[in-house]
């Protein structure tokens, strides 16, 4: 027998015992390709989602082969730190030695015993995983086409003609916002898209509906849904007493074309990334800013209103709009540490009020207001100063048109050394400047 492993030599048993283990495991990595690539040419590919797992019995047999592979390593290693020793032949071994050498071959076996549980535990476990993806994959299947049955039920409800359903279809496509997380900006946008639609003229329910949205759209802006990152497009919108004064979403909005009705309008968009409002219409009886940034709109009666404590620390650009009989009120009692900005607008027989300004307890410090009307025409406008507390930078007035321009002013009011109107390439038409307060500035 042991003429056939090279007389007992270990080399020889060893390096046959890794080559013929070699051959074992190329010879089944070929017989599972075959397999493999037969399978292929008979199942529908377009119907295979992922390969098919590997049978009990290969995983069996292949960890049983790598505990052979390692023990066959440990072993060569073994007999090369001992420096490749002869093993006596079988008539040297006595009784007590053929025990140990039975022992020893009762743990090997224990031991493959041992991988072949490991196998098997270890295939339940893939097998209770696959299971748990599977069913996680069907749970999601199962709300997604929840999701699906809300949003086309919520969609009808908006559309129907009653408005007693539409009122329930929009509180219906703002729960389903509040839930379906992947897919709120498809809610939103549906909200906003029935604020674009035509307004009805005398519906008194259709304004009610159309308030409900607002109100849906500014709770959950507000605070009802955390750090949002939504985008609101309400061009051409009819928007009765809008209030922005907590949205809190970090997207863009969309108002161009739009137009603000009703008694009150809040503009404080300091938490949108961008705003646009080319040829909004302010109708409003009291429109109220904090920041914003408004290029193009107009404005057409009403009291626009720059409050001291809503602008503070805030600036106030209003680029190329238009202003028809419009009130423009500078209020408050705190100092003021931005500037509000006009410029390349129309104005058509306005009010400028700093009346306003410093009213209120006398210890706090007089409001310090940076108003600038840069590039821009005023006809028939009134500045009115009368009882204001006036700053140097009050005013500045720098190539700029004026066509009968008149400033109220009380001169017993004012000391001899306040400079309130800085002016620099006026145009002046049927206006006489308050020279008394006036600094030309080059």
């Amino acid at each position: 027998m042991w003429s056939w492993y090279g007389h007992g030599d270990p080399r020889f048993v060893a390096g046959a015992t890794t080559v013929a283990l070699l051959v074992l495991v190329i010879v089944g990595r070929r017989v599972r390709s075959v397999a493999a690539r037969r399978t292929s040419f008979t199942v529908d590919r377009s119907q295979q989602t992922e390969p098919e797992p590997v049978g009990i019995r290969g995983s069996v047999l292949g960890w049983l082969l790598l505990a052979v592979l390692v023990a066959a390593g440990v072993l060569t290693g073994l007999l090369a730190l001992f420096n490749w020793p002869e093993m006596p032949p079988p008539a040297a071994f006595d009784p007590v030695q053929l025990l140990e050498l039975l022992k020893i071959a009762l743990a090997v076996v224990a031991g493959l015993g041992g991988v072949v549980l490991l196998a098997v535990n270890l295939r339940k476990q893939r097998v209770t995983e696959a299971e748990h993806r599977l069913a996680q994959s069907r749970d999601q299947r199962e709300q997604e086409q929840s999701f699906n049955e809300r949003y086309g039920t919520a969609a009808e409800q908006l559309a129907h003609e009653h408005p007693a359903v539409r009122l329930a279809g929009v509180y219906a496509m703002a729960g389903l916002a509040d839930d379906w997380s992947g897919n709120q900006q498809i809610c939103v946008d549906v909200l906003c898209g029935y604020l674009r639609l035509p307004a009805v003229e005398g519906d008194g329910s259709d304004v009610k509906v159309r308030e409900t949205v607002v109100g849906v759209l500014r709770e959950r802006l507000s605070g009802g849904w955390a750090r949002p990152h939504v985008d609101l497009d309400l061009s051409g919108a009819v928007l009765a007493d809008m209030d922005f004064t907590s949205v809190a979403t970090s997207g863009w909005a969309r108002f161009d074309g739009a137009r603000f009705e009703g008694g009150r309008t809040i503009l404080d968009l300091r938490w949108l990334s961008n705003t646009t409002f080319s040829a909004a219409e302010f109708l409003a009886e009291r429109t109220e800013f904090g920041k914003a940034e408004l290029l193009g709109a107009v404005f057409r009666g009403g009291t626009v209103v720059l409050d001291a404590e809503r602008v503070q620390h805030h600036t106030v650009d209003l680029i190329g709009c238009q202003f028809q009989d419009v009130t423009i009120s500078f209020r408050g009692t705190q100092r003021w540490h931005c500037p509000v900005n006009f410029r390349d607008c129309e104005f058509s027989g306005c009010t400028f009020e700093f009346r306003e300004l410093g009213k209120g307890p006398r210890d706090l410090d007089a409001p310090h207001v940076n108003c600038t009307i840069r590039q821009s025409v005023l006809a028939d406008c009134t500045i009115d100063l009368r009882d204001a507390v006036q700053g140097e930078h009050l005013l500045w007035l720098v190539d700029t048109e004026l066509h009968a321009v008149r400033f109220e002013e009380e001169i017993e009011l004012q000391e001899d050394d306040v400079k309130w109107l800085n002016v620099r390439d006026l145009t002046l038409h049927d206006t006489e400047l308050p020279e008394r307060h006036v600094r030309y500035r080059d």
